[in-house]
């Protein structure tokens, strides 16, 4: 019989396992699905967005180049009509017109219209989801349209029967409003559009589920944190004996004992430390005293760190300047040989070396010779 019985529990371990796993793994389809949604009608939006902007400018040069035609005084007033018919034909003049006309709805009336278009699919991957999922909400208006949506998609009631009152839409932004509340031109009552309203409540329970507003109970990644822990009338009723069980003396034990036990351990550590100091123990803090040996200050030994800019082997060669070195490597190399002094045509005069040394230094410093050049000529002739 205890054998049956342990069986039993394993089974119902198991079956409680997969649940919640199955669970995860419908949630998750679920967010993936509502963010599909969002992307498409980002895009639907977008692009509705950029036809709208093209329509519209196409009208307005229409309508630029039919006024233009009334102030212009070549064009005799017999002719304004049919000069007008030129630029938007007869046939075609009543739908510019309406076209021209059409309210500029705001860019969310576009993602809102593209919901409603694809309600059908919305429906049949999100719905069956939600039907067989329990969502514990936070929010108590979110809970409460929940609720309603629950109890709508199991009864065969029209959604036309229900009071605008008894609907809960106090759950999402009421800048959101005015696209799940509509007018109809046959009633100028407000009326909520149902496919656009399902969508709202799948949008506003994924957010939740991301916030961790929104939890699932019988779930592994989406469950509370409240599930983790004790139930909070058990704790309160079997606090003491809990705390025995755990066999942890410092959780039993009280704050004020908890802190004043470490005050006294760090009052404690900081007589240690200062003895250091004042012995020298510690050779990482230096002491300066004043004329009765009282401390005035402290200060950390600063070791200089070599970055090897002003590298010793440089430090120990003497100063040369940079004419004289230009001779000595021109006497090892002869490197000047390799330059023509531009001298004027049929000159006898043999180059100058020192001219040659000054344009050299001029080019390699980037200074410009033609500046300057003839004052260094004269300042070497000098």
């Amino acid at each position: 019989m205890r054998s049956k019985n342990q069986s039993r529990l394993y089974l119902f371990c198991y079956v409680n396992h997969r649940l919640r796993k199955i669970n995860d793994h419908l949630i998750a389809s679920f967010i993936q699905k509502v963010l599909v949604y969002q992307k498409q009608g980002d895009s639907y939006q977008k692009k509705q967005i950029e036809s709208l902007a093209s329509t519209d400018k196409q009208l307005r040069n229409q309508a630029y180049k039919i006024m233009l035609v009334n102030v212009n005084d070549k064009i005799p007033d017999a002719q304004v009509r049919s000069k007008a018919f030129e630029i938007v034909p007869k046939d075609e003049y009543r739908k510019f017109l309406s076209e021209f006309k059409k309210t500029n709805f705001s860019r969310d009336f576009d993602r809102w219209q593209f919901y409603g278009q694809i309600t059908q699919k919305i429906k049949r991957n999100l719905r069956p989801i939600f039907r067989v999922i329990d969502f514990s909400c936070a929010n108590e208006a979110l809970h409460n349209a929940v609720q309603f949506l629950h109890m709508f998609i199991g009864t065969n009631k029209p959604f036309q029967d229900y009071s605008i009152e008894d609907i809960p839409v106090d759950f999402f932004p009421k800048s959101l409003q005015r696209f799940i509340m509509t007018k109809s031109h046959y009633d100028p009552k407000k009326c909520i559009d149902w496919d656009r309203y399902e969508f709202m409540v799948y949008w506003q329970l994924q957010k939740g589920l991301n916030d961790t507003s929104v939890h699932i109970r019988d779930s592994y990644c989406y469950r509370p944190l409240e599930d983790e822990l004790i139930d909070i009338d058990h704790w309160e009723t079997h606090k003491n004996q809990l705390l025995k069980e755990l066999n942890m003396p410092l959780l039993s034990t009280s704050i004020v004992d908890i802190l004043s036990t470490l005050e006294t351990d760090i009052e404690n550590k900081y007589q240690i430390v200062n003895r250091r100091i004042v012995t020298g123990e510690n050779t990482s803090i230096k002491l300066k005293y004043n004329n009765r040996g009282a401390v005035t200050s402290w200060t950390l030994p600063y070791d200089s760190i070599d970055d090897g800019t002003n590298n010793l082997f440089f430090q120990k060669l003497p100063t040369q300047n940079i004419s004289h070195i230009t001779r000595f490597v021109d006497g090892v190399t002869g490197y000047s040989r390799a330059f023509t002094h531009l001298q004027p045509i049929y000159s006898k005069e043999q180059p100058e070396i020192e001219i040659i040394h000054a344009c050299v230094i001029a080019n390699a410093t980037g200074t410009e010779i033609k500046k300057w050049w003839i004052s260094v000529i004269l300042t070497v002739m000098h």
